[in-house]
């Protein structure tokens, strides 16, 4: 008998909720996923702001946590957990682990909310032409921060790492919406490895269907 999966997964298919997915199946971690339909405002449910008083998704519980459950949101916080919880993704000396670990915390400050920005207003039926050029603009600049830190080697930490399962979403989202990476070959190149991962496959694929629900 298979065992009941003790991490739950409140998620939506959003780039930040496949940050989540694709960590958890690169992990070999077995989890249940408990929609979260933010189009129809479920994340302002009173339920679910006792798990995430932040009403964003994702949010994940882990039931078997030592000491009792263990609720976490944001999904940095969530990534790194997963990866200490597992000891997997994550450079174990100091350097590497900090190198791993800034650059997780750019993703959340920078990348991610720069490129939902971007496309929300680029996605408006009346574009507002200030903002679409501000965040268009600063979507350049961290790719070009992206190509500058892929020159010495194939990941932003080097090897393969949570930081590139941070950035990979939000960058591949942005690409699909405004293809730019042949300006940035490095990070195209990047991108194509990590897609390629039967793993981050999965995670993609993941709860898909609750989009159209």
């Amino acid at each position: 008998m298979t065992a009941t999966p003790t991490l739950d997964l409140y998620f939506f298919p959003t780039p930040n909720g496949q940050k989540i997915t694709i960590m958890l199946e690169e992990c070999e971690l077995p989890y249940r996923i408990i929609p979260v339909h933010i189009g129809r405002g479920e994340q302002h449910q009173a339920d679910y702001l006792k798990i995430n008083p932040n009403n964003k998704i994702p949010s994940l519980v882990d039931r078997a946590a030592p000491g009792g459950p263990l609720t976490l949101f944001e999904s940095g916080a969530i990534l790194w957990y997963l990866a200490e919880k597992t000891g997997k993704f994550c450079p174990r000396d100091l350097h590497g682990r900090y190198d791993a670990l800034k650059w997780v915390m750019w993703q959340m400050s920078s990348i991610g909310p720069t490129a939902g920005q971007a496309l929300f207003f680029r996605g408006l039926s009346e574009p507002v032409a200030i903002a679409t050029d501000r965040f268009t603009k600063e979507m350049a600049r961290l790719f070009g921060v992206m190509e500058r830190a892929l020159g010495g080697h194939e990941y932003l930490a080097g090897e393969y790492s949570v930081a590139d399962i941070a950035t990979f979403s939000w960058v591949r989202a942005y690409e699909e919406r405004v293809p730019t990476l042949h300006e940035y070959p490095r990070v195209r190149d990047w991108l194509r490895r990590i897609a390629a991962r039967p793993a981050v496959q999965k995670g993609l694929e993941s709860g898909s269907e609750i989009r159209s629900k």
